[in-house]
């Protein structure tokens, strides 16, 4: 593991201005990102078929943009942090899960409160710090990430109120507990039911849709992680842990305390639980993700760097008729389902099952293809990847960004 000033090069948190650069000093860290985001197959699929969780976890990420930006605010922190309650009270209104994100935001200002009472500077901890302005910040806080979340979230239900939606005659309150109640009894398994702890290995992930024609052809969308991506990421988010506390760096600090704020809420849920809860937590997963493989990249070791989003995309590659309904022949399914795990009925509301067809037997010629595929936009990546790191490259850009300021 680096030490603390290992880890400077990639994490230094006071030179950049804003999205990852507001955590991260690293040039070639928000290009990591989006190569991550782009090559999962689970971003993918479920922005593909419009899932609540895309939504929900835009709006969470834009809600700590917002928290990370007032810290360097452009204009105004309050105005920040006022923005901030709003987005993350719309992830709210849209699923429970943004509570989580709330959650966390106030257990960060008790700590930052706290921590700067400890050392003698109160009211110095920054936006969160509940001492700040003399205390007057508290009642901002509270307006910011109770009152305005609340009001959105009930706002949202403003169709509900003595509308024709109203089927059994809830009030609100009636309707809510009835939603907890569902949710904090629900007994009934699963097929495609998964224990939080197996979301990061990506052991069962969901199907949204099947289709299988007459003429033998099967059609997935199958929520199906990059597992390149989600096996390396596990390591680079113990690392981060790691390293954040070694390096004494905020920004890993931030990225495993947001991540772990979707994630930990999830364990003690006893109801039957899937992949697709792990959402909201993927975009601070690949952003550790990144945050190591920008350390790497930065202290000399560019072509691991390259190996390993080579072998992502050939991985995107490999997979993307299974996430995407591309119809191939059924019997050559067996190709994609790489464990286990991952063969199992798929059960759609309310009562459709349906067993794919699993061939055991694919064609040899049918898998060197989708692998010689998988190797010719493997090797494509990591050749774009090295032509933009050139001089070359640099050089065109110069050239290209004032013609664009005309």
């Amino acid at each position: 593991m680096p030490g603390r000033s290992g880890c400077k090069p990639a994490l230094a948190v006071e030179r950049r201005p804003v999205r990852s650069g507001r955590l991260f000093a690293s040039a070639v860290l928000p290009a990591l990102v989006g190569l991550a985001v782009i090559l999962d197959g689970s971003m993918f699929a479920q922005a593909r078929i419009g899932m609540n969780d895309v939504y929900v976890g835009t709006l969470i990420v834009a809600g700590w943009y917002f928290v990370v930006a007032a810290h360097r605010p452009r204009r105004s922190a309050a105005l920040d942090i006022l923005i901030a309650g709003v987005v993350f009270g719309l992830a709210l209104a849209a699923k429970w899960a943004g509570a989580y994100a709330l959650a966390g935001v106030g257990l960060a200002s008790l700590a930052v409160t706290a921590r700067a009472y400890e050392r003698g500077r109160p009211g110095q901890g920054g936006p969160l710090d509940l001492l700040a302005l003399r205390g007057a910040n508290t009642a901002l806080l509270f307006v910011s990430f109770a009152v305005i979340p609340v009001g959105i979230y009930l706002a949202s239900y403003l169709p509900w109120f003595g509308g024709k939606t109203i089927p059994y005659g809830w009030n609100l309150i009636e309707l809510t507990q009835q939603m907890y109640w569902y949710h904090s009894s629900l007994t009934a398994p699963h097929p495609a039911g998964s224990p939080w702890w197996s979301w990061p290995f990506v052991l069962k992930p969901v199907y949204w849709y099947f289709g299988a024609s007459t003429g033998g052809d099967n059609a997935y969308i199958y929520d199906a992680g990059n597992v390149v991506l989600y096996w390396g990421g596990l390591v680079a988010f113990c690392w981060c842990a790691v390293a954040a506390i070694r390096a004494r760096s905020v920004s890993l600090a931030f990225v495993v305390f947001a991540g772990l704020a979707q994630y930990v809420a999830w364990i003690p849920i006893g109801r039957v639980l899937f992949f697709y809860h792990f959402f909201t937590v993927l975009p601070f997963y690949l952003l550790a993700l990144a945050a190591g493989l920008a350390y790497l990249w930065e202290t000399g070791r560019a072509r691991l760097v390259v190996g390993y989003v080579a072998a992502a995309a050939a991985a995107f590659a490999y997979f993307y008729p299974f996430i995407s309904a591309q119809p191939f022949p059924g019997s050559q399914a067996g190709m994609f389902f790489i464990l286990p795990t991952w063969a199992y009925e798929c059960q759609f509301y309310p009562t459709f099952v349906c067993t794919p067809t699993i061939g055991s037997s694919f064609s040899v010629a049918a898998l060197f293809g989708r692998l010689l595929l998988a190797l010719a936009v493997a090797a494509t990546v990591a050749a774009l990847i090295v032509w933009s790191s050139s001089p070359g490259f640099s050089r065109l850009l110069a050239t290209v960004r004032p013609g664009t300021r005309r």
